[in-house]
């Protein structure tokens, strides 16, 4: 274990806190949320924007950061009185330990997550080979690449994504 661990580590545990305290139903329900979110920006934001600037008379900035920011706030109310309900029902159930563990290992997942998106932008760097050297040693970083591996294999379409990503940055680097 070298001090890349100890930091990885860190990180992790502080991820299965949150993860812990929140529990599974509330980690679930707020990635939900917040997909939810980027979808009804992506497909009503302009109508919302549209509707602002002709009811208040809202510049087209203004109105467009408002009605982001109106969806979004709506979809973490409605997320926030589902994830309520919903731990009444476990608490009736008296199943907040699961609850609670799971959400801890969800957080893991989570931060090994952010951990595989970063090595992945790190190492598209031009510094990707003193990046691979450095981080060979770590534990916790050999585990994530032997994760993001397998799933480059059992998903070809990730690979071929990656590969276009790097083909892009490489013709950068050449201009």
């Amino acid at each position: 274990m070298n001090i890349l661990d100890i930091i990885l580590g860190f990180f992790l545990l502080i991820f299965f806190i949150y993860g812990f305290k929140k529990g599974l139903v509330a980690s679930l329900i707020h990635l939900l949320g917040l997909v939810a979110t980027i979808f009804l920006v992506v497909k009503t934001g302009t109508i919302v924007k549209e509707g602002m600037i002709i009811k208040f008379g809202l510049g087209e900035t203004l109105a467009t950061i408002l009605s982001y920011l109106l969806i979004f706030v709506i979809i973490m109310i409605i997320a926030k009185i589902i994830i309520l309900l919903l731990h009444k029902m476990i608490d009736v159930l008296n199943l907040t330990a699961l609850n609670r563990i799971l959400g801890g290992l969800f957080g893991v997942l989570n931060c090994l997550l952010v951990i595989a998106i970063v090595l992945f932008i790190l190492e598209l760097s031009p510094l990707k080979n003193s990046i691979v050297k450095t981080t060979s040693s770590s534990y916790i970083v050999k585990s994530t690449r032997i994760l993001v591996n397998e799933l480059e294999r059992n998903y070809p379409k990730i690979e071929r994504e990656k590969d276009k990503i790097q083909q892009m940055m490489d013709k950068n680097k050449q201009q």
